[in-house]
């Protein structure tokens, strides 16, 4: 659910994002990596939305972030098994010094 509500919002932040690459006669064009945003070029300044782009750009978006958001939880259990494991070998340490002491 989060992936979904960052992708939608680096989607909508995009659209302040003039597409250099695109510069047509036809106006500017905003959003990154898929343009979905185009200002035409009128006396009223009027904008079109591409329904495509949008929804391209927004899947485009979950998928990066699901994929972050799964290498950090890869990358933090890998870091809770080392700690577990390290203390669980200090445990058994400390047990074969008191074993000793006998």
């Amino acid at each position: 659910m989060g992936s979904i509500v960052g992708g939608i919002a680096i989607t909508l932040l995009t659209g302040f994002l003039n597409s250099a690459s695109s510069v047509l006669a036809q106006g500017s064009t905003y959003g990154f990596p898929m343009a979905w945003l185009q200002r035409l070029p009128t006396a009223a300044a009027s904008w079109k939305i591409s329904a495509t782009g949008l929804i391209v750009d927004i899947v485009i978006w979950v998928v990066i972030i699901e994929i972050l958001y799964l290498a950090v939880r890869v990358t933090s259990a890998e870091a809770k098994a080392a700690a577990r494991s390290k203390t669980a070998a200090a445990s058994r340490a400390r047990a074969r010094r008191k074993r000793g002491r006998r």
